[in-house]
């Protein structure tokens, strides 16, 4: 793991003698595993940046990631069916606060676009079109939102011929108004009892919105100057958001999204040097440039295995969310020999399974994910994906609470 600090952090600096065996812990490490255990309490900021950059806290942070149970005005903490899993989280949970910072619609001055929104409501969902006037013609996009899912489904993306490409890129391009008005908020009803995450897409997370998968595949094939030319025009305004949000926050992690579009299976490890590497890795030294105190944390779905010293090259301080075999195709244990301590490791905990599994099965492999992973740090425990709609299932639930006190409860 990388050797920066939190300027106010009180936590040690990790000893330069290599890794240490996972049983072999010294003594004052596992009195502080012990003191946690007793707790069972959340680590704080300053903790969690700690971590995050390799350090030592004595245990392993563990997360339910998505929720943030101090979001009072968050659709989880809104949400009856998640009324345990929120008091849970704020009393046992380490809490990572995703916030949102506003990059304008197309990552440049909102005010300078001619657009109209229509919406329309039908059992039980809302339809929402967007229509956006240029010079060469409208774009229209159409999504859909269903009131007890925790996400919007997009049917018909901005972008669908190449005339539309061109039609965007006659636009007037001034940089975005930034909007800090959510991760502002997050920081205040978060505090200190958990890490602020400025969740931010990629140069092909949102060529991927504007596009979609199966179109911008196609022209991989057929016109890949296209793809390539529309990535890095989205780099060069992406590039510009990021190095002033970094100046604006600090004490912060950056969540990079995105970088899976071009990892296989879905597109090649060749394609992830030309789409993800370059604009990834500038994303990334911002962040760490930044002087700040600031995180960079990069999430990735997958299979990891051909593009995992891509990622070592791009250089986040950590990585999320890690899908274990079948879903994905590296190890926990594989995953720690490769990057040696050169990343935090962040996930395992797969979605499907803590869905199904057993409550004797969750802990079993969250014991093991920490016996391969764990090294002097360097280590978080948090689902693959968190459950986004109604009802959660009394498994799923248990499953979830199951592995973050496996943790708490010092399981190495």
């Amino acid at each position: 793991m990388c050797e920066e600090e939190s300027s106010d952090s009180q936590t040690p600096r990790r000893s330069d003698a290599g890794l240490t065996p996972a049983g072999a812990l010294p003594m004052i490490v596992r009195e502080r595993a012990k003191r946690r255990l007793m707790e069972h309490a959340p680590y704080s900021r300053s903790e969690l940046l700690s971590a995050l950059q390799g350090k030592d806290l004595g245990g392993v942070p563990a997360t339910f990631y998505e929720l943030n149970p101090h979001r009072k005005d968050s659709w989880y903490c809104q949400n009856p069916a998640y009324s345990t899993l929120v008091e849970f989280a704020a009393q046992s949970a380490d809490t990572f606060a995703l916030a949102g910072v506003g990059m304008g619609m197309f990552l440049s001055d909102d005010s300078l676009l001619d657009k109209e929104t229509r919406k329309e409501r039908q059992d039980g969902r809302t339809f929402t079109t967007t229509i956006v006037h240029t010079p060469r013609g409208d774009l229209v996009r159409r999504s859909r939102r269903d009131d007890d899912v925790l996400t919007e489904w997009l049917f018909e993306h901005f972008l669908k011929t190449e005339e539309d490409v061109e039609a965007f890129l006659s636009l007037p391009y001034e940089p975005p108004r930034l909007d800090f008005s959510d991760y502002r908020k997050c920081e205040q009803s978060t505090g200190e009892k958990g890490l602020l995450v400025a969740d931010l897409p990629d140069p092909i997370c949102v060529v991927m919105d504007l596009v979609g998968f199966m179109q911008v595949a196609l022209w991989c094939r057929t016109n890949p100057e296209l793809v390539i030319r529309l990535v890095e025009v989205i780099s060069e305004r992406l590039t510009w958001a990021v190095a002033e949000i970094a100046r604006q926050v600090e004490r912060s992690g950056f969540r990079i999204f995105g970088p899976e579009y071009a990892a296989p299976p879905l597109l090649s490890a060749e394609w992830f040097e030309k789409l993800v590497v370059p604009h990834d890795k500038k994303m990334v030294e911002i962040v760490r440039n930044s002087g700040r105190s600031n995180i960079a944390i990069l999430h990735c779905h997958g299979h990891l295995d051909a593009v995992l010293e891509k990622i070592l090259r791009i250089g986040p301080h950590a990585l999320e969310p890690l899908e274990p075999p079948p879903l994905g195709n590296l190890t926990m244990k594989e995953l720690r020999r490769r990057v040696g301590d050169n990343l935090v490791l962040m996930g395992y905990m797969q979605a499907r399974e803590l869905e199904f599994d057993t409550e004797e099965e969750t802990e079993r492999k969250a014991r093991q994910a920490i016996e391969d992973g764990y090294r002097n740090g360097g280590l978080v425990l948090l689902p693959t994906a968190f459950p986004i709609s109604t009802p959660v299932s009394p498994r799923c639930e248990r499953n979830l609470m199951r592995f973050v006190m496996t943790a708490k409860e010092g399981a190495f």
